[in-house]
């Protein structure tokens, strides 16, 4: 079972388990694919699914980058046949889990003394 703790998310095709991880070289080679900055292209692939659409090479290229931690040879048709065997909805969670996982929800600094940090 994937560690979520260290960014991993399983996804299971049959008998298959595929492990998502998506690393900090990771990231690089989807920014070498994609000719952008990973966080440009993760914010437009989850703007697509959340207005209800899907950009599929966005998704396959995710996908692709996510599995490359435990599948360094995995390649872009290789990814897509994962997804064609999970199907659409599940590879969508699990690739989005995987992005959480790496991009944790920033906390507000507190100040160590407990005090208020506002500004006054």
């Amino acid at each position: 079972m994937g560690n979520i703790n260290r960014g991993e998310v399983d996804l299971v095709a049959g008998d298959e388990i595929h492990r998502l991880r998506l690393t900090f070289n990771s990231l690089c080679a989807l920014e070498d694919v994609a000719q952008k900055s990973a966080t440009e292209f993760f914010a437009d692939l989850l703007g697509t699914a959340t207005a209800g659409g899907i950009d599929f090479r966005m998704l396959r290229t995710a996908m692709w980058a996510a599995l490359l931690h435990h599948n360094p040879s995995m390649t872009l048709p290789e990814a897509g046949a994962v997804i064609d065997a999970v199907g659409l909805p599940e590879s969508v969670k699990a690739v989005q889990a995987a992005i959480v996982a790496f991009f944790p929800k920033a906390e507000t600094p507190q100040d160590p003394a407990g005090a208020d940090t506002e500004n006054p």
